[in-house]
């Protein structure tokens, strides 16, 4: 992962954006919820790694960020079905 720069879509509080960074990686973390990045952020000093943290909307991000990635990552996506109690993942 070394020189390589990544987007975390969703990143939350920045655990899993926090390991790439640790493998090398260039990293950038976005979430919509200040609080997150807040937490994130403060992870990120506590440990000191070198991470970025941005609070944006999904949708905004190509106004907010200038910057190119060579990979982008998101969280898995899962949802209930009503009555059913299956997962489904996509």
């Amino acid at each position: 992962m070394s020189s390589k720069k990544l987007l975390h879509l969703l990143c939350h509080f920045g655990m899993d954006t926090l390991s790439w960074a640790r493998l090398g990686a260039e990293v950038t973390g976005t979430d919509f919820s200040a609080e997150a990045i807040a937490a994130a952020t403060a992870l990120a000093e506590e440990l000191a790694l070198p991470a970025r943290f941005v609070q944006a909307n999904v949708y905004d991000l190509p106004a907010v960020l200038e910057d190119s990635f060579d990979l982008a990552r998101k969280p898995p996506l899962t949802t209930r079905s009503p009555g059913r109690g299956q997962s489904a993942a996509w």
